[in-house]
């Protein structure tokens, strides 16, 4: 995944900047951003957790985005939509656990605190998003910048989701968690200065499915770079 993600990153900064050359016949120009291209860094978090369950400070994550931008009019605002793929990570003290529930006759997930020593414990999903945003830019000042400020919606389906628990006798991954919430909406803002900003998440379904699980909900803040 990571390879991954590094290859569509410069293949998509090759693209852009060709394209930004190509339509820009005067290089010396500098044109409007149009945000167009999106990395989000950030710290995953759950609300309605129980007391039990101790989230770490380091459970960070990352997205990638790809939007077109509609300018409305003449006006400072627009309109964009894009896709993206967002990979969360919560380091915890807890391990995903199913139990049966015969009120349900069917598995029941929840979380468990480790009783042993351990070194590394993370509980990974991954996403791909459908955005949508509506942005707001100020004029550009002197040197090219703007305040940009975004709000917006996303609907995603999992495409990954697997915890990772590493001890002194080894490493350990499990991927089969059938209870966790396959398609996910939620809400997101984001507020820049020219290329760098802050950014925010708000998952409006559980991280498991319905009555399937603990009604945690997942949440992310942290910084966006808009290189182009």
């Amino acid at each position: 995944m990571k390879k991954f993600s590094l290859l569509v990153f410069l293949l998509l900064s090759q693209k852009f900047n060709f394209s930004q050359t190509e339509n820009n016949p005067n290089p010396k120009q500098q044109a409007p951003s149009q945000d167009r291209f999106i990395v989000d860094v950030f710290h995953d978090n759950w609300l309605n957790k129980p007391d039990s369950i101790k989230t770490k400070w380091y459970s960070y994550g990352v997205a990638v985005s790809i939007l077109y931008d509609y300018p409305i009019e003449k006006s400072n605002f627009s309109f964009a939509g894009g896709l993206d793929i967002a990979c969360h990570n919560v380091h915890s003290n807890s391990i995903l656990t199913n139990r049966y529930d015969s009120t349900i006759a069917g598995l029941y997930s929840g979380f468990t605190p480790l009783a042993t020593k351990y070194k590394k414990n993370k509980f990974s999903t991954n996403y791909g998003d459908a955005l949508a945003e509506l942005r707001y830019r100020t004029r550009p000042n002197k040197k090219g910048y703007s305040w940009k400020f975004a709000l917006g919606g996303r609907y995603g389906y999992l495409v990954n989701v697997h915890d990772f628990y590493k001890d002194a006798s080894g490493k350990y991954k499990t991927f089969i968690f059938p209870n966790v919430t396959k398609q996910r909406y939620g809400a997101h803002f984001r507020a820049a200065y020219g290329r760098v900003g802050i950014f925010g998440f708000y998952s409006l379904t559980n991280l498991f499915e319905k009555k399937k699980g603990l009604e945690i909900i997942p949440f992310s803040v942290g910084v966006s770079v808009m290189p182009m």
